[in-house]
């Protein structure tokens, strides 16, 4: 609670230092970053606070609160040159990401209906003004108003079917000391089951539009490649993770009560699985294929989530932190090489290893991460998944989803060929130009190699994950 209401303050202080001086509002959001993130380890020896069963604390939500908190840290300590284009309005911009993280904050910890709705609309709405904060590139436009429109319209599928589950429930409370009321005693006691189905149904699906899983994907590669770069690092990292955990507590307090809803969601990460890697495979922008990867990845995620089982919150967490390292180097490196050549698609990366080895290296190793390639985190993540799934559905009366499994291996080889085309572009291509990208500087360098040895070492503090969500 008290990191929440930290970012809070600080992105209202940013927004006036910037009236004062524009160079003061990176420190000053940095700063208040920093303090929020120490603010966790305080919180995390504090949970188990219940704000009138409308957010609940847990360590869990805690150690999530950390991640995002972490990368939202890293993103804007090191976005000097990301946020050029903002001129005199970069303080608008760090403001806006830090609201929009304080919604994310409120999706791990939401244990009431309306609270969610609030979280994602606080997370969204500073998104669709970010997304076209390059007031001087058209393709920023475009994003921007692609993602409002479609935006809205998933907002209001969500709105409605948590209007649905409340006429059939009589209770917006999922969490706390209210949560088997809202089902066991209100729902079966009062009837209004078909309505209660509905309104899951459409809650659902406004939420995947929120992760961009498919069949509710067609906004992320167009979003993605218009945003500004920094805009594209933080949907594809905080706005991933807080919709998975957003849906993920939102299925484990209530229970998959109805097969369709757990056939639904198993379809949904095939789908997921299946369209994200097969139009990554034809891609030339570096920034679609990223987009087109995060909805593969999505997938992955949900495949996760279809065991509706709290022991999976760790392995999500774990994946979740595989992916959002491996991403944060990818689009760091982006930003660099696509900021100075004045292009995003594969040619830019032409030869880079042969001036800057250490920075082809590094995002040869998160795009490995991501891959899924043995020994680095991605690769366990994937494993942690399957086998989760795969334990749960031998012991599934009617056999579970390990078919699911399977596709998701596959689709998982399939992947390894659109990374390793950027990989042979840095590595094996012939420079177009030698001179355009300069050094990167010392500081972002730093942080990319530890970043990288984080995917390294993750794996051999998979284990104590479990100890610390679970305290």
């Amino acid at each position: 609670m008290i990191a929440l209401v930290t970012i809070l303050l600080t992105a209202i202080i940013t927004l006036f230092v910037n009236l004062v001086n524009t160079k003061w509002a990176r420190p000053v959001a940095t700063l208040g970053l920093a303090v929020a993130l120490g603010v966790c380890f305080y919180d995390y020896s504090n949970p188990y606070e219940d704000t009138s069963e409308m957010l609940y604390f847990t360590h869990a939500s805690t150690i999530f609160s950390g991640l995002t908190i972490l990368i939202g840290l890293i993103l804007i300590g090191l976005s000097e040159y990301s946020v050029s284009y903002a001129g005199k309005n970069r303080g608008d911009v760090y403001a806006l990401m830090l609201f929009s993280l304080c919604g994310a904050l409120i999706l791990f910890s939401y244990s009431n209906l309306l609270m969610l709705f609030l979280g994602v609309e606080i997370l969204s709405i500073p998104l669709y003004v970010l997304a076209g904060s390059d007031k001087e590139n058209l393709a920023s436009n475009e994003s921007s108003l692609k993602y409002f429109l479609q935006g809205a319209f998933a907002t209001g599928i969500l709105l409605f079917g948590i209007a649905l589950v409340y006429g059939a429930s009589g209770s917006f409370v999922i969490g706390g000391s209210k949560a088997n009321n809202i089902i066991n005693y209100q729902l079966y006691s009062g009837g209004g089951l078909t309505m209660f189905n509905m309104g899951v149904f459409m809650m659902m699906f406004g939420m995947a539009f929120k992760i961009a899983a498919a069949p509710f994907h067609f906004w992320s590669a167009d979003v993605y490649e218009g945003a500004p770069d920094l805009v594209t690092a933080f949907m594809a990292t905080i706005v991933k993770t807080a919709g998975i955990v957003a849906i993920s507590i939102f299925l484990l307090s209530i229970g998959f009560l109805n097969k369709q809803w757990e056939m639904t969601f198993a379809i949904m990460a095939g789908l997921s699985l299946i369209v994200g890697n097969f139009s990554a495979l034809k891609q030339m922008s570096f920034k679609r294929t990223l987009a087109y990867s995060s909805i593969s990845h999505a997938g992955y995620l949900m495949l996760g989530i279809t065991i509706n089982d709290p022991i999976i919150i760790p392995t999500l967490l774990f994946y979740l932190l595989a992916y959002t390292l491996s991403t944060l180097v990818l689009m760091i490196g982006m930003n660099w090489v696509a900021g100075h050549t004045g292009k995003h698609d594969f040619t830019a990366f032409n030869g880079l290893a042969k001036k800057h080895p250490v920075m082809a290296g590094l995002m040869a190793v998160a795009m490995l991460s991501m891959a899924g390639l043995p020994p680095l985190s991605g690769f366990f993540g994937k494993y942690f998944i399957f086998d989760e799934v795969f334990k749960h559905s031998s012991m599934s009366k009617d056999g579970g989803f390990w078919w699911l499994v399977i596709v998701a291996a596959v689709n998982s080889v399939i992947s390894i060929y659109y990374y390793f085309r950027i990989i042979i572009a840095m590595f094996f291509s012939p420079a177009v130009s030698e001179e355009e990208v300069p050094s990167m500087p010392r500081l972002n360098m730093v942080v990319l190699g530890l970043i990288c040895l984080a995917l390294l070492a993750a794996p051999l503090f998979a284990t104590p994950l479990y100890g610390l969500m679970f305290y």
